[in-house]
């Protein structure tokens, strides 16, 4: 029977986006993905098939906390949509600075 998988990919991906928190997305790489997540390397080259992939995966996840961003900015009514939009980029830019700076 196969071992049973201990790092899955959404945890390995929640890591990395902790690191560029953190860190910056120049601090986005293998050995420090794995330091985060408290393993060797090899869990992010079987669940990932390049650093590249990890990336995209990473950017994914970003934006989708931008976006997040967004829905609750328009939620609170406190502006109309248009601006709502710009407020949240602003509160994200301010928030999270390293994911900002990673997707604009």
């Amino acid at each position: 029977m196969p071992p049973r998988i201990k790092i899955t990919k959404e945890k390995i991906i929640a890591s990395a986006v902790e690191l560029v928190r953190k860190n910056g997305a120049d601090a986005l790489n293998a050995r420090s993905v794995a330091k985060e997540i408290g393993s060797s390397t090899q869990p992010v080259f079987t669940n990932f098939s390049s650093m590249d992939d990890l990336k995209s995966s990473v950017i994914a996840a970003a934006y989708g906390i931008y976006l997040g961003f967004i829905e609750r900015e328009v939620e609170s009514g406190k502006y109309p949509r248009y601006k709502a939009f710009g407020m949240a980029y602003i509160r994200f830019e301010r928030e999270e600075n390293e994911l900002f700076r990673l997707l604009f």
